[in-house]
């Protein structure tokens, strides 16, 4: 089992992997495979896509056995929509 990665690890991660799709990859992917989901593998800047995240996820584990994988949803700003719940105001719900 691999050692835990770091926070400035992760954040390394998600530049290198925002950097390959916007160079490599964004413009074809955003005409031809829009609201699916983008796996970029960092080292080898190889790319998986899938309708779903999971899928994707897949591709890539099944492609390269070790690797730093990055998920994009392809052509929204991040991969997930987060919600907010606060026990305090129990009524409100907010999306981040």
């Amino acid at each position: 089992m691999s050692p835990p990665i770091t926070a400035s690890e992760l954040v390394d991660i998600v530049r290198k992997g925002d950097r390959i799709y916007a160079d490599r990859y964004q413009q074809q992917f955003e005409a031809k495979y829009p609201d699916q989901f983008a796996v970029i593998e960092v080292s080898s800047g190889a790319a998986f896509v899938a309708q779903f995240p999971e899928e994707a996820i897949a591709k890539a584990q099944a492609a390269v056995s070790q690797g730093s994988l990055h998920l994009i949803r392809i052509g929204a700003p991040s991969a997930f929509q987060l919600s907010y719940f606060s026990p305090e105001n129990a009524g409100l719900a907010r999306v981040l």
